[in-house]
């Protein structure tokens, strides 16, 4: 077999676009240095499944809309167990999440799914709900509920009041004594979101949380830090 590194970017693209490429070379092709090769192969039917997981994470777009996808979930309907954690924020907080998982998701006591799902555009007024009565919904989330283009989206007039509003609403819950300075990074996370910045939601993340660590809390002034 011809060494990958001497295969050419094109040459290697096609093959991973193609149906009838082996499991095997796609298995190579998933770690080659060109990005579209590895985005290619992310959305490869016959990509072996824990290569698709790998893969997950940095493209979760072509993850969910890998006509392979619905089969590996009819075969075992617990397959998002098997999926990292990591993994699954990105899945819902992109475009093509599919609905199912959004609506499932919704339910999982889990802080960073939820704010996950109030990322995605696409979410709907249904999971939205979920997610509003769901234990582990904080203040922040609620308020990115109520900004939702599918919430917010539907007023006639006067959006951009509105939306000026609670996001001052949410800067001030932020900055309040009562939250750890990881909370602030969601009101960084919802602006790029709001700015309309397509990136990847796991990888952002530690970006967020340093840039609020540098602005101490009174809880952390007068008690120091968790």
């Amino acid at each position: 077999m011809v060494e990958l590194m001497q295969v050419s970017n094109q040459v290697a693209i096609t093959a991973a676009n193609s149906i009838h490429t082996a499991p095997e070379l796609l298995t190579e092709l998933a770690g080659h240095e060109d990005i579209q090769v590895r985005q290619a192969v992310a959305g490869n039917p016959n990509t072996p499944t824990d290569v698709l997981l790998q893969l997950a994470e940095e493209f979760p777009q072509e993850f969910v809309k890998n006509p392979v996808l619905p089969l590996l979930q009819l075969e075992n309907p617990e397959f998002h167990k098997l999926i990292p954690y990591s993994v699954i924020q990105n899945i819902l907080a992109c475009e093509g999440a599919p609905q199912e998982w959004l609506r499932l998701f919704a339910t999982y006591v889990c802080y960073d799914y939820l704010l996950a799902i109030v990322h995605n555009p696409q979410a709907s007024k249904q999971v939205l709900q979920l997610v509003a009565e769901n234990e582990y919904c904080g203040a922040v989330i609620h308020e990115l509920i109520e900004l939702h283009v599918n919430i917010a989206g539907e007023m006639k007039s006067g959006w951009q009041e509105y939306a000026d509003n609670k996001l001052q609403y949410i800067q001030d819950i932020l900055k309040s004594e009562y939250y750890h300075p990881r909370d602030k990074g969601q009101y960084y996370k919802f602006t790029f979101w709001e700015l309309g910045l397509s990136c990847n939601f796991v990888k952002l993340q530690n970006m967020y949380e340093r840039l609020s660590l540098n602005v101490p809390t009174l809880h952390q002034k007068n008690y120091g830090n968790y």
